[in-house]
Order: structure tokens, then C-alpha cells, then sequence
């Protein structure tokens, strides 16, 4: 328990507030494509204790579009404001994870107590509108091949271990296409001498390239992965 309480405290709760939520969290451990939350049921607050969590909604064609990672050490609350896609939210394991999940009726109490927390989930409700905003303007104003250069700037770390984090099924996700178009994409980048391919590890070669095909100077890492930590962790998985 104690060890519960210092890990909520880590992501900047206040103490009483990490007291009551490790008190009542369940603890989940999942295998990788598990889904921890289905629609409807995201009221809420999440701890990543190991391994990688997704924010994903499915279209009517069933198409998936990954919103956001999580990592271990952050942490997912509800979004207050709830545009309509919010609701379609669910929350699965990309990689075989384990995560504290606390009651939505707690969180709310909590809320109410701790003024700091209800600024917390205010934040992240306009962050949450805010990227799914960025992700539907992504989709209609630019090109796959684009969406899949900023993916792979921005997610360069996870993917670029032997056994990467972000698969190709994850990667078609954040792109927002199919797994096939997602292949021929990667391919043709390689084909270009953007990137190099090893078993399912994807490297850099021509960074500058890349970032041109990526206007990255204008996308940024905005609606994807940051991957610092809480309290400014260092930018990679710790430990």
C-alpha cells in the first residue's frame, strides 16, 4: 500500500488524494490488446504502474485511432467535458501492463476536496479535446505518408528496440490507417533511405528528411506521446 500511495504522490497529487485512491484502487495486470476500459466506463483515474496504456476510440468502420500513450509513473483521469467521440474512449494494453484503477464516484468526491485534483481533470479535459481536435484535423488536412513521418519522430524510442513497444498494428493507429497501407508506407520510406527496417525495429536514417516530410517545425510532438515522465523523468522508460 505504502508503495501504491508514493507513486500516485510522484505524479503530483497531494497526499490525502493519493492516500484515498490507493486505498480503493484495484489492481489489474493485463496482456498486451487487453482492454482495461470499455466506452462508457473511463469515469476513471488510472495509474500505469508498468508498461504502456492506450486512449483509443473506433470509428463506425471500425477503423482504430490511437489518441494517446501512457506510460509508467502517469496518469489517466476522466475528462470532465465529454464532446461525443470522448464517450467511445476505451482504454487498452499496448504492451502487457499493470495499473492501479480507482473508482469514478472517489474521484469525483475527491475532486471536490482537493482543488488541485478538479484543476487536474479540468487540464485534461481540454488536453483530451485538444487532441482529438489535432487527430481529426490531421486526418482531413494531411497525408498518411505525413502522419507517418511525425509517428515515427515522435515515438522514435519505442520503436526503435529490438522488441519495440509500438507494433505495426499500434503504428496504423496513430497514423489512423490500415495495417496494409501502414506497410506500404513504411515501405516506401525505406525505399527513399528515410529508414532502415530490422525484424520488427524501426530506425532513423535521414532525420532531416524525415522532419521536412513531417513539417515538423509545425506539428511537433502535439497530439502524440510525451514521453517525459512526471516531475520531468527522464524522457525514456525509467528502471
Amino acid at each position: 500500500m505504502a508503495g501504491w500511495i508514493e507513486r500516485w504522490t510522484r505524479t503530483g497529487l497531494a497526499a490525502p488524494t493519493a492516500r484515498a485512491l490507493a486505498a480503493a484502487a484495484t489492481v489489474l495486470r493485463v496482456g498486451r490488446g487487453a482492454t482495461l476500459l470499455v466506452p462508457g466506463e473511463t469515469d476513471q483515474a488510472i495509474l500505469v504502474l508498468d508498461g504502456y496504456l492506450a486512449a483509443r476510440v473506433m470509428d463506425a468502420e471500425g477503423h482504430e485511432f490511437i489518441l494517446a500513450l501512457a506510460r509508467r509513473g502517469q496518469t489517466l483521469v476522466p475528462p470532465i467535458a465529454r464532446p461525443p467521440l470522448i464517450s467511445e474512449i476505451e482504454i487498452v494494453a499496448v504492451t502487457t501492463a499493470t495499473a492501479a484503477l480507482a473508482p469514478a464516484g472517489l474521484v469525483w468526491r475527491l475532486a471536490e476536496q482537493d482543488p488541485d485534483f478538479a484543476l487536474r481533470l479540468l487540464d485534461l479535459s481540454r488536453s483530451v479535446v485538444e487532441r482529438l481536435l489535432g487527430r481529426l484535423q490531421e486526418l482531413t488536412f494531411s497525408s498518411a505518408r505525413q502522419r507517418l513521418a511525425v509517428v515515427l519522430l515522435a515515438y522514435e524510442p519505442l520503436l526503435a528496440e529490438t522488441r519495440p513497444i509500438v507494433a505495426r498494428q499500434d503504428l496504423a493507429g496513430l497514423i489512423g490507417v490500415s495495417r496494409e497501407m501502414t506497410g506500404r508506407l513504411v515501405r516506401g520510406l525505406e525505399h527513399d533511405g528515410l529508414i532502415r527496417r530490422s525484424g520488427r525495429a524501426i530506425a532513423i536514417l535521414d532525420r532531416d528528411r524525415l522532419r521536412g516530410i513531417a513539417r515538423w517545425e509545425e506539428v511537433g510532438r502535439d497530439h502524440y506521446l510525451d514521453l517525459r515522465g512526471p516531475a520531468g523523468d527522464d524522457p525514456l522508460l525509467d528502471g
